[in-house]
């Protein structure tokens, strides 16, 4: 098999990935929603592919890792603190409907995204690593 009919694929299914939203929003389908929740299974399987296929343990503790990067994001790009009113980076409007300042934290979601890694890959090696105080055999 040559490289370019071994990498044709995969780099087609990456530029129609890219493409979708824009291909989605021309022909007013509205499959943005699912297709998220199918890209959210999706890295799931592939984390538990790597943690069964190439380390060949069957453990299902990284889910929880992945649960807290998503607590992160779910706290802080939505109106749960509505005490508080900061945005950084926000897509949303710094004014809501009528004027007023949108309640709650509103950050990046890119921002986020390398947030919720690094407080989920902390948790990891806090939980992960051996602990100094185990006996010696």
């Amino acid at each position: 098999m040559t490289p370019a009919r071994k990498y044709a694929l995969p780099a087609g299914l990456i530029l129609l990935a890219f493409l979708f939203p824009l291909i989605n929003g021309a022909l007013g389908v509205n499959l943005m929603i699912p297709v998220i929740v199918v890209a959210v299974y999706v890295m799931l399987a592939l984390g538990l592919n790597i943690v069964v296929g190439f380390a060949g343990l069957l453990d299902l503790g990284f889910v929880a890792f992945y649960a807290l990067g998503a607590y992160v994001v779910g706290w802080f790009a939505s109106t749960h603190f509505k005490e508080v009113s900061f945005s950084l980076f926000s897509a949303l409007p710094a004014q809501g409907v009528g004027g007023r300042e949108l309640p709650g934290i509103h950050v990046s979601f890119w921002l986020l995204l390398i947030g919720a890694g690094a407080f989920a890959a902390l948790w990891a090696r806090t939980l992960c690593s051996p602990s100094s105080s185990s006996p010696s055999t």
